[in-house]
């Protein structure tokens, strides 16, 4: 569990399922042995109900030696706790080598418990980009793991019905399959004091600044809006490598001196940028589902999104955001649009808080507890 969409699924899922009288128990690597369990608390904010199982492990690249016989001596400690106070694993990656958990499911399934998935993306994919960087061979590992693992599953979540289809085509049992959105913290969205961003607008982006996410896509735009909008600012949170695409491509377009950029932000301080953001913009190439519209909608915020995998599953065009195809043009022309025009904006961000509603973690936790009814204990009412 690290900061970002996978992981904040977790950690506020785990909040909702405790608050239900569900027992939860979070797997999780650490790469500081002297964390204490109190810190780890307060920062994944869940309260003494939920048993932390941390697996120790290191920094180094994530197919090194060390890293994998770490990863795998922290989970053989854990094999007693699963098999006997577990009645159900439920994984929120894929099984992999590099986090020696590629043997759990097998090992899991032999002890007679329930296995969940929630994917996040195509595996084939994944494979494909293993191949490029570690050759055929590793491919085809992936692939053949994969085929053979899948069916371990008694079900998979996916979060949108875009990603449902894209797991049909990687074979996946159609009865197996469960859509279940994520959820967003509305009371955290409604408590949190707007920072003051500069910039009229300030535009806020939040993401990893990579290609997927559309990074370059945003400060193409970004540079066609300062044109029209000399007084615009972009404020970046997320993860980025500073020698990478990122950093240079914002110099050499000219617009590195009006942005902020505010690195990785903890998922509680989050709410705070969205809520002093004028405008807030989903570039991505590619979303399962996306957390970034919904977060926005939440705090009220006008959105502007590319009309990629499921996001106009949540984000319908000109009633609570704005969808748009995968141009640098077209994402800076909406951001205009909607800065030029207060009563688009206002319309927008009602409807989007009206739309986030339908998303609270609550509702979200009892969906899973219906995939999970076979096993689990349900609270009482």
């Amino acid at each position: 569990m690290d900061i970002g969409g996978p992981g904040n699924i977790v950690t506020f899922l785990s909040r909702a399922l405790d608050k239900l009288g569900v027992k939860v128990s979070l797997v999780f690597p650490v790469y500081d042995k002297k964390i204490t369990d109190e810190r780890l608390r307060r920062i994944l904010g869940v309260t003494d109900n939920v048993h932390l199982l941390p697996i120790y492990t290191t920094w180094e690249s994530w197919n090194s030696n060390k890293k994998i016989l770490l990863n795998l001596l922290s989970w053989r400690s854990l094999l007693n706790y699963f098999s006997d106070k577990v009645d159900i694993m439920h994984f929120q990656y894929f099984p992999s080598l590099s986090d020696g958990s590629f043997l759990l499911p097998y090992v899991i399934k032999l002890k007679a418990k329930q296995l969940v998935l929630t994917y996040h993306g195509s595996i084939k994919l994944e494979a494909e980009a293993i191949g490029r960087y570690r050759g055929v061979m590793a491919k085809g590992f992936k692939l053949t793991y994969f085929n053979f693992t899948k069916k371990l599953f008694d079900n998979v979540i996916c979060m949108s019905h875009f990603s449902a289809n894209s797991m049909l085509s990687e074979g996946f049992s159609p009865e197996k399959i469960k859509v279940i959105p994520p959820g967003i913290d509305i009371d955290m969205f409604k408590k949190a004091r707007a920072l003051e961003l500069e910039g009229e607008p300030a535009i806020l982006w939040v993401g990893y600044a990579d290609l997927i996410k559309g990074a370059d896509l945003m400060l193409k735009a970004f540079k066609n809006v300062c044109k029209k909008l000399p007084k615009a600012r972009l404020h970046f949170v997320g993860g980025y490598e500073e020698d990478r695409y990122f950093i240079p491509l914002s110099k050499e377009l000219g617009v590195y001196e009006k942005m902020k950029i505010y690195g990785p932000v903890h998922p509680e301080k989050v709410p705070s940028f969205y809520k002093g953001a004028d405008i807030c913009v989903n570039s991505s190439r590619f979303e399962t589902c996306g957390l970034v519209p919904l977060e926005a909608m939440a705090a009220g915020k006008p959105l502007i999104a590319t009309n990629v995998g499921g996001v106009p599953e949540k984000v319908k065009n000109y009633v609570n955001g704005i969808l748009v195809d995968l141009s640098s043009e077209s994402i800076g022309n909406a951001i205009v649009k909607v800065w030029n025009e207060p009563e688009l904006r206002f319309r927008l961000a009602k409807n989007a808080i009206r739309q986030a509603e339908n998303f609270s973690w609550e509702k979200t936790a009892r969906r899973y507890l219906q995939v999970y009814s076979n096993n689990v204990r349900m609270p009482r009412e």
